[in-house]
């Protein structure tokens, strides 16, 4: 099983409207739309909703419906051990690559997490995270 894949991540700006999170969410859920791993953060006045959705059509069509201006970031999931340290080792191997970070977030769960993580080189690093993969021996 590949450590990395690539899927989409999507991005909202809100503003400063209470509930609004809870509004965009629960119209996902509706939508039968699985949330992988997300972001929410205010910069000023403005709420930002980051997401990544196992059900990317299913996704667009919910902000289309609602006529809910987005954007869509190609980003990595990178599986990683629920154990310290691990976070900062994929960063590490994707700068030992020389390839600069833009945006990286993680969901741990028991036993094992996500990485989002968006770079200057997607595709380099998707092909040497899973090149780089332990043995299971």
């Amino acid at each position: 099983m590949p450590r990395a894949s690539s899927t989409n991540e999507f991005h909202v700006s809100v503003g400063n409207n209470l509930g609004a999170g809870a509004d965009l969410f629960g119209r996902l859920k509706e939508a039968g739309v699985n949330i992988l791993a997300s972001c929410c953060y205010q910069i000023g006045d403005a709420a930002h909703l980051s997401f990544v959705p196992q059900e990317t059509d299913q996704a667009e069509a919910v902000m289309r419906e609602h006529h809910l201006a987005f954007e869509v970031h190609e980003v990595l999931l990178v599986e990683i051990p629920h154990q310290p340290g691990a976070f900062a080792e994929v960063l590490r191997e994707v700068a030992a690559l020389n390839v600069q970070t833009r945006s990286a977030y993680i969901t741990p769960t028991p036993g094992t997490g996500l990485v989002v993580l968006k770079t200057d080189d997607n595709a380099r690093v998707l092909s040497e995270l899973n090149r780089a993969q332990p043995s299971s021996e």
